[in-house]
């Protein structure tokens, strides 16, 4: 499985690309478990930036005009009338040819791509596109939002619908209130979890499911299918939850506790008057104040599996769109949604420029959608990661980081390296270099325009002059290898990997080039195992001037490794109305400030950071509680069964209460300010 590309060839010239094909490609995909399986011909998923409409063509219909099926095809979700004729962002799957053939991808209006990397499993064609699917809804009836008028969709790693939690009780019987779900695969279980049973194909003729057409691949339950299920579960008015999902072959459902179950029970099942406690948990009644929660209807996307093994948030970008467009697509044109994404990457441009982050932004605003999409994101939990570093180089000075990769890591390692000049702007790269030293000491030195293997092949450095990753600026990527193997492959070395940057300016010595450094998040998501082990910087001088008044940086502080800015790479954009990023707060006793004291995970909003114009963003929209005392981390809310419950630690539970709010058509309150935290410029 390869792209056709001659890497070998632009080692010293490298054109704009996401610098993460280049390390799949020239790895053959190896750090990623990739099993090629019987497919053909090897297919990329791919999100795509389009021109703007000119020559009288809109972006997407002329984006099919200029390519064939052959090798480019996108989901007919893409046509459909709520975005508007003038919208430019789609995903799609494409061979080779379109990462070989920069003239036609030049004629098509291709501006930029992000690579939607596939974990164990090939990328397939899209299954009968329908494109006389313009303009329409999924089916026949699309959502209409309920008594409330409004929808209320999850995106995450699953959801047990038949859970009482997203149900209501009629007449005895349990009625489902989740009127679609749509798993994005069509195969269940993991290889790396190391149960070959469960990774056989869903028999799709069987209990309901079906292909949603507009989309072209997964399998979707309708309101129907959902609710046959239940029915034909039911003995003597209880639900056998366990024997209807083994039914449906939704094997990631036996755990306990599962990630999507719990967030999105906060959003429809709020606590009443009081957060729960060990000794009280959560009522889960409906409040009288917030009639959508009981009324709405309610939609779930199951993202890839990929994407749930995937430790670092990489594969995740075409599935996430996908998963935004199916979502409006199954919705009536006049009701209000809202979006659950308790999901999230840590590396990334951090201005709202990636491509993920501005087809969000796109889609808000899309004619008829603007004003009633919302969609919510965490902060992210890499506060006190060391998973961020910030430096200004005039050409004096360098940066030197100690990358602390730990041994048994089963899963790659990403460092991403930024470089802007004064608000942000591109600068001149000439007079940089990087010096990488693995901990065998097998240095080598990577120029803009580049890219290297290191360290005996088992790390890659990739370094365009343009980056396809964000607008502002350009990135090296360094990606090193699992530190362990189960099946014997080449493995990285474990130990402190040294990042020497080198500036000597050739124009302006007094106009500065910032530096921005970002580990990439290496989480397993609750439930799994897949046996990451996550890096982090190192430095002695790290706690130098951090107090409990000061939690980010005193003036004492000279390490670079910086607490600000470790943000969730999805919501660093500017709207924070209709996407919104959630951080996290203690519950602290009755009498006292519960603002003065932030989640020790989250990002703050009294965070500083001193960089003159950095686009960086580095405090939430909005915070909400998430643990429930000082001494007591996170939320109690539903387990995978009814009648269970499980307690979640992160920002994770912070966006359903926004999702809550935001359902019942209320405006999200605005953050009170800290009382007892010094306060800095920005505050």
């Amino acid at each position: 499985m390869a792209t056709g590309v001659d890497w070998t060839q632009l080692a010293d010239k490298l054109p704009p690309v996401d610098p993460y094909l280049v390390w799949a490609d020239t790895t053959a995909y190896a750090d990623y478990r990739l099993n090629p399986g019987k497919s053909p011909e090897g297919w990329w998923s791919v999100l795509l930036e389009l021109e703007p409409a000119r020559d009288g063509k809109n972006p997407i219909p002329r984006l099919l005009d200029e390519t064939q099926r052959s090798w480019l095809q996108v989901p007919a979700a893409y046509l459909h009338d709520a975005l508007g004729d003038d919208f430019r962002y789609c995903t799609a799957r494409v061979t080779g040819r379109f990462f070989t053939d920069d003239v036609a991808r030049a004629r098509a209006g291709v501006l930029r791509y992000q690579l939607g990397l596939p974990v164990e499993r090939t990328v397939r064609e899209l299954h009968a596109i329908d494109e006389t699917a313009t303009g329409k809804p999924a089916d026949a009836q699309p959502l209409t939002g309920g008594k409330g008028r409004t929808v209320m969709a999850l995106i995450d790693g699953g959801l047990a619908f038949a859970h009482a939690a997203f149900c209501r009780q009629v007449g005895g019987r349990r009625e489902a209130r989740v009127k679609r779900y749509w798993r994005q695969d069509e195969c269940f279980g993991s290889r790396y979890l190391g149960d070959v049973a469960r990774t056989s194909r869903v028999h799709s003729s069987q209990a309901g499911w079906n292909k949603p057409a507009q989309m072209g691949y997964g399998l979707q339950l309708d309101e129907a299918a959902i609710q046959a299920a239940i029915h034909t579960h039911t003995h003597a008015g209880q639900v056998d939850e366990d024997a209807l999902y083994r039914d449906l072959e939704l094997w990631s459902l036996d755990s306990a506790a599962h990630h999507g179950t719990h967030v999105f029970s906060l959003a429809t099942q709020p606590y009443a008057d009081r957060l729960a406690t060990e000794d009280a948990p959560p009522t889960f009644a409906p409040e009288a104040s917030s009639p959508a929660n009981d009324t709405a209807d309610l939609m779930a996307v199951q993202l890839e599996w990929a994407n749930v093994l995937d430790t670092s948030g990489r594969a995740m970008a075409v599935s996430v769109f996908d998963a935004l467009v199916y979502v409006v697509s199954c919705c009536a044109n006049d009701v209000r949604i809202v979006v659950n994404l308790s999901w999230g990457t840590q590396a990334g441009p951090h201005d709202g420029t990636s491509v993920l982050e501005k087809a969000m932004a796109a889609l808000c605003a899309a004619p008829r959608l603007e004003g009633r999409l919302f969609i919510v994101v965490p902060a992210g939990n890499h506060y006190q990661a060391r998973s961020h570093a910030h430096a200004a180089l005039y050409g004096g000075n360098g940066l030197a980081l100690s990358w602390r990769i730990q041994p048994d890591g089963h899963t790659p390692s990403f460092l991403e390296l930024w470089f802007r000049g004064e608000s942000g702007h591109a600068v001149a790269l000439d007079g940089l270099s990087i010096r990488i030293t693995p901990p065998d000491g097998s240095a080598a030195t990577v120029l803009p325009g580049q890219w290297r293997r290191l360290s005996a092949g088992t790390a890659t450095a990739v370094f365009p002059r343009q980056t396809m990753l964000g607008e502002n600026g350009s990135s090296l990527l360094i990606a090193v290898a699992p530190t362990a193997s189960l099946t014997g492959a080449a493995v990285a070395p474990s130990g402190a990997w040294k990042i020497e940057v080198n500036y000597t300016p050739t124009l302006d010595p007094h106009s500065p080039l910032y530096v921005d450094a970002f580990i990439e998040r290496n989480d397993v998501a609750l439930g799994l195992f897949t046996g990451a082990r996550a890096s982090y910087f190192e430095a002695t001088d790290y706690n130098l001037g951090a107090s409990e008044d000061m939690p980010v940086h005193g003036d004492s502080n000279q390490s670079p490794i910086r607490r600000c800015g470790s943000y969730n790479s999805l919501a660093t954009g500017t709207d924070g109305v209709h996407r919104v990023g959630v951080g996290g707060w203690v519950h602290l006793p009755s009498g006292r400030n519960p603002w003065d004291k932030p989640a020790a995970y989250s990002p703050r909003l009294n965070d500083l950071f001193n960089a003159p114009g950095n686009p960086l963003k580095i405090h939430p929209d909005r915070v909400r509680v998430t643990d429930e005392s000082p001494v007591l981390q996170g939320l109690r809310a539903a387990g995978s069964r009814s009648g269970g419950t499980a307690r979640l630690v992160g920002t994770s539970s912070a966006g359903p209460q926004c999702v809550r709010i935001l359902a019942n058509g209320k405006p999200l309150p605005d953050n009170p300010r800290p009382s007892s935290a010094k306060k800095g410029p920005d505050q």
